[in-house]
């Protein structure tokens, strides 16, 4: 195993050594180094880069397509569409096709949605058939994919499931996922740092079960949840109920019990059914 310090690379840059001689040296180091973790930490330095050189490629390439760690790959990718898309594309395109990664995948479809060009117009209409594959399999509508890809969920696992002709359901690790004509209306997640983005996604979501997490926020695309009934977040880590929940008209219950929340709001005070945990301590309403 290659051993790397890569303090002294960042003393080599501020003698002003030229950039295409230090990534020559990372790269070395690089194809030589037997540590996932090595070889992610070099790639995310040279990454720093510009790396406008084609002899640089194949060294990225071979990383995309045939490294056995799912992060090395995604960061791969990235370098490629962000220095090589021409050259890289039919690379990208195997990678769209083949690699079972959530994450790999998240990272294309992510690059490809924000460009226009033609090379990234093409990357987005092969990224879409790929997840049109899997909102098949999961029998769910397309548009609620890249939530899946945002949990990570493994397209390659048996991991779906019938429940009976009413409703499927996904179960993998600590996410629960409800399926009824085509969408995800209950969603269970423990264990959850936060909540992505994407959940703004689930139009039909009813049921949120986010207990037993590290979640001190709620992104702000939930305020597209029109249809959120009963949301869960007991045992996290939020110090005031959430106010992106006062825009939901349909939802009837909060739980928020261990929590830290010192006061309710006098909105929430008004829900059908709020659950939350005193204590020997005073809740206020405000």
């Amino acid at each position: 195993m290659v051993s790397i310090d890569l303090s002294e690379i960042k003393d080599l840059i501020q003698l002003n050594i030229n950039a295409k001689e230090i990534v020559n040296l990372l790269i070395a180091i690089l194809e030589k180094s037997e540590s996932s973790e090595a070889r992610l930490e070099l790639l995310e330095f040279i990454s720093a880069y510009d790396l406008h050189n084609a002899s640089y490629f194949e060294i990225f390439e071979n990383h995309l397509i045939s490294d056995a760690q799912e992060e090395i790959r995604a960061l791969a990718a990235e370098i490629i569409l962000r220095n090589y898309l021409e050259v890289g594309f039919d690379a990208l395109e195997w990678t769209i096709l083949n690699d079972s990664s959530p994450l790999v995948l998240r990272t294309i479809y992510s690059f490809a949605k924000k460009s226009k060009s033609s090379y990234m117009v093409m990357l987005e209409s092969i990224i879409t058939e790929r997840l049109d594959i899997i909102a098949q399999k999961y029998k769910i509508t397309i548009e609620e994919v890249p939530f899946l890809l945002d949990l990570g969920v493994k397209f390659m696992n048996n991991n779906f499931y019938i429940g009976n002709q009413d409703f499927h359901f996904i179960y993998e690790n600590d996410i629960l996922c409800i399926i009824k004509d085509q969408h995800i209306t209950e969603l269970g997640m423990s264990f959850m740092k936060e909540v992505p983005e994407s959940i703004g996604l689930l139009s039909e979501l009813e049921l949120l079960d986010l207990s037993f997490g590290y979640i001190t926020y709620l992104p702000n695309s939930m305020i597209q949840l029109k249809n959120l009934k009963i949301i869960n977040l007991s045992w996290n880590e939020f110090t005031s109920i959430p106010d992106i929940l006062k825009t939901l008209k349909n939802l009837d219950q909060i739980d928020i019990a261990n929590n830290n929340v010192k006061f309710i709001p006098k909105w929430a005070s008004k829900i059908n059914k709020l659950i939350i945990e005193k204590k020997n301590k005073t809740v206020l309403i405000r």
